[in-house]
């Protein structure tokens, strides 16, 4: 006999059975609201999401077919600082919002679509500052909040293409997220020769040939920095920065791009980089960041190279950087380097850091400061970069040319850190 197939009509009387009962259920048992009958997955809207929350990532809504997805960040850095980095000055005392970002971020039609958004809120952050007449009765902030404005395109492997503002893939220090940092923050000789974030296009491969070892950064950007409107003014004719950097990674990939081992890697792990840019008639003394340049400066040369060690808790970052300016033999020419290196203990969240950085100038009219600092760190990860607390304390030594003589002083910082 073939198997009993129940006809239409069958069909709906077996449904408006099920809805009697949830009805019947909701009204006779007391117990919250009638609940929908579950619907079959092949039967869902492919665009009804999944939200989850992750520590440290935010909040995550993910379409069911996987298409489209958008999460949501926040970050929250406050810091305390003590100082007297000069003979002459005057004790120093500060509790602040060092950072608060909000990060929306996602993909749209395919995981091969992303597309990403950071926006800075805190008074340094922007920049807050009085009027340029000095007016302290009026405080506004003198940069757009917008630090990330990505599109990016995956869809090939050895050609993904990232267009809008974001951090210029020039220094591995910079590149890393404030976020996720082993010191409270970062080197002087990053603050002196770091590219900043620009506004352009990337190309550029994580497994150049399908090779997991090896990568590669190319940019053409505007050499303007952040906060670019139309009217901003810029040289004659074209004036772009080109860029280029190569990673070698000859143990395989692996978290580069953190500092800490917090993953006490039980085999060595070794990251490897180099980048080179040229800014054609730049604006500022710093490549993109710093003060305006004189007229006639032809052009700058940056260089950087960068090595990172992991292995059971142990990290080591090294980078080295040198800058040279084109028809300007007085300009911000020099050279810097940082290593820090540390220690997280085997049985508890406890890291130890050294550091020592140093910049020097090329020559005796160049404004790079001949300058060194040398910082002990503790920190305590309660769940990895997610939510820490770290303290550092910096002795620092400026060689001051009028008296011939090294000013020396220190700093005490304590930040705490979380990232939901």
């Amino acid at each position: 006999m073939p198997p009993f197939t129940p006809s239409p009509s069958g069909r709906r009387s077996t449904r408006l059975r099920a809805w009697c009962a949830v009805v019947l259920s909701g009204l006779c048992g007391g117990r919250g609201e009638a609940q929908e009958p579950t619907v079959p997955a092949e039967q869902a809207d492919p665009l009804t999401p999944t939200v989850r929350f992750q520590p440290g990532k935010g909040i995550k809504a993910t379409s069911r077919d996987g298409r489209f997805a958008v999460s949501l960040s926040t970050r929250l850095q406050m810091l305390y600082v003590l100082q007297r980095l000069e003979p002459e000055d005057d004790l120093y005392s500060a509790f602040l919002i060092r950072r608060a970002r909000i990060v929306l971020q996602g993909h749209m039609f395919s995981p091969d679509v992303r597309f990403k958004m950071e926006l800075a809120v805190s008074a340094r952050d922007q920049g807050v500052d009085s009027t340029s007449d000095g007016d302290e009765s009026f405080r506004g902030p003198t940069q757009t909040p917008l630090l990330d404005g990505i599109l990016e395109f995956t869809h090939l492997r050895d050609l993904e293409v990232k267009a809008g503002q974001y951090k210029v893939h020039f220094n591995r220090e910079r590149v890393i997220s404030s976020g996720k940092l082993q010191f409270v923050d970062r080197s002087l000789a990053n603050a002196e020769f770091n590219l900043d974030r620009d506004t352009g296009i990337n190309l550029s491969s994580d497994a150049v040939g399908g090779l997991p070892w090896l990568r590669y950064d190319v940019s053409f950007t505007t050499a303007m920095g952040r906060s670019v409107t139309d009217t901003q003014s810029r040289p004659p004719g074209v004036a772009p920065m080109l860029l280029g950097r190569v990673e070698l990674l000859p143990f395989g990939p692996f978290d580069d791009y953190i500092e800490a081992d917090l993953e006490r890697h039980r085999t060595f792990k070794l990251s490897i980089g180099a980048a080179y840019a040229y800014i054609v008639r730049p604006r500022r003394d710093r490549g993109i960041l710093g003060n305006p340049v004189p007229e006639g400066v032809e052009g700058s040369h940056h260089a950087t190279g960068d090595i990172l060690l992991k292995f059971r808790g142990w990290s080591l970052l090294t980078d080295g950087y040198w800058r040279q300016f084109v028809g300007w033999p007085d300009g911000r020419n020099g050279w810097g380097f940082n290593v820090q290196s540390a220690f997280l203990m085997p049985t508890i969240p406890l890291e130890l850091g050294l550091r020592y950085t140093r910049t020097q100038p090329k020559n005796a009219t160049s404004a790079v400061p001949d300058r060194q600092e040398g910082t002990l760190v503790t920190s305590w990860y309660f769940h990895g970069h997610a939510a820490k607390v770290q303290t550092d304390i910096s002795w620092r030594a400026t060689w001051n040319t009028d008296e011939r003589a090294m000013d020396q002083g220190w700093r005490w910082r304590v930040t705490t850190s979380f990232i939901f």
